[in-house]
């Protein structure tokens, strides 16, 4: 209730989880229903339809994505009107074949990105300050 004259009365509020975006309120002494609240920070329709195309946008990128490495993963073979072995035809020179093993087999560059910058790398363990485990002792037979 941000900007009206009621503000600072006491209410109890009551949250239903189906509606995140607001809250019902009720008198605190009468228990009697004043309506409902909403976020005052609410973003506006402009920035929802915006939002909703950019992850519409991302969300076609890696479909398409998906399927072009679908794509080259599947073999394609020459055709031919008489029986004859498959001839393969995508047939690469030795330097474009190492060069595009190379990229896949690092796919780091591609991570850095499509990375999430809300997501922070986790720092790698420093074995000098973990506590080791102690040795299992062996029990010793006390007869």
């Amino acid at each position: 209730m941000h900007g009206h004259s009621s503000a600072g009365e006491m209410v109890r509020l009551r949250h239903e989880p189906h509606h995140y975006h607001r809250v019902e309120l009720y008198d605190a002494d009468t228990l009697t229903y004043r309506g409902p609240a909403f976020r005052s920070d609410e973003m506006s329709p402009r920035q929802a339809r915006a939002l909703r195309n950019a992850r519409r946008r991302e969300a076609d990128r890696y479909a398409a994505k998906a399927r072009r490495a679908r794509k080259n993963a599947s073999p394609r073979y020459a055709a031919t009107s008489v029986a004859a072995a498959p001839e393969p035809l995508n047939r690469l020179t030795a330097s474009q074949a190492a060069a595009q093993l190379r990229e896949l087999q690092t796919p780091e560059g591609h991570l850095q990105a499509e990375a999430r910058p809300d997501l922070l790398n986790r720092p790698q363990p420093d074995s000098a300050r973990w506590t080791k485990p102690r040795p299992h002792s062996k029990p010793q037979d006390t007869e």
